[in-house]
């Protein structure tokens, strides 16, 4: 199945929170998924790391390992 994945999931799954729900981190560990996302989101994710910091402890390259990580 191919799932299309929005900015809160890709954060919650990428730094492991939570506040991912757990019928979403099954989705996403099932090898069989292909997990898409839109470039919309790495935006979003971004713009809101620039605006807040402190509330979203997100860079490059915690994102690039979360994702490497997380599969």
């Amino acid at each position: 199945m191919r799932i299309l994945i929005d900015t809160h999931i890709a954060v919650w799954a990428v730094l492991n929170d939570p506040k991912l729900p757990g019928k979403a981190k099954e989705l996403l560990l099932d090898m069989e998924n292909k997990i898409l996302y839109s470039t919309a989101s790495i935006w979003e994710i971004t713009i809101k790391h620039m605006l807040h910091p402190e509330k979203l402890r997100m860079n490059g390259n915690i994102l690039e390992k979360g994702c490497e990580d997380n599969g």
